[in-house]
This record gives structure tokens, C-alpha cells and sequence, in this order.
């Protein structure tokens, strides 16, 4: 493997979108441990699993699956740091 490698591999996963939403995909595990793609829309969160080291990003394959919040949207947070001060 060249040093290029891992490089042209990150290039290629910064790629990958949830092909239902559009959003990127973060690595993450299943609760039986077998790796799976996590959509980081906050509306719709979709899990995508990985078979082989191959992502199955068909719509039929993913699962929804409910998370608190991922990302915490910058204007709540800033809206609660602002409400504690006065």
C-alpha cells in the first residue's frame, strides 16, 4: 500500500451521502457491533450497514433509528447561553 492509500480512501468516504437525504454519512456500530454508516440528518437519522467493508447504501437496506441529537444546532446553544446570562 502507498502512502497515498489512506488518503485517496478518506477522499473517496468524504463522498459518500445518504442517498435519501443527502446528508454525509459518519462511521458507527450496530448494537450487535457490526459496522454500519450513520446519516447525520437531524429530521430523518438513517443507519446503513457495512457488509464486507462495503457500504449497502440502498434505501430498502437502512434502518431509522432515533437520537437524542448528533449535532446541536449552533443557534440553540447560543440561545440558551444567552437566556442563562440575564
Amino acid at each position: 500500500m502507498t502512502a497515498e492509500g489512506p488518503q485517496r480512501q478518506d477522499w473517496v468516504r468524504d463522498l459518500l451521502r445518504c442517498p435519501v437525504t443527502g446528508a454525509r454519512l459518519v462511521d458507527s456500530t450496530a448494537a450487535d457491533g457490526s459496522p454500519e454508516l450513520v446519516c447525520t440528518d437531524r429530521d430523518r437519522t438513517l443507519a446503513y450497514p457495512v457488509r464486507d467493508g462495503i457500504p449497502v447504501l440502498l434505501a430498502d437496506e437502512a434502518r431509522e433509528i432515533r437520537v437524542p441529537q448528533i449535532h446541536p444546532p449552533m443557534a440553540l446553544s447560543a440561545g440558551v447561553a444567552a437566556s442563562s446570562d440575564g
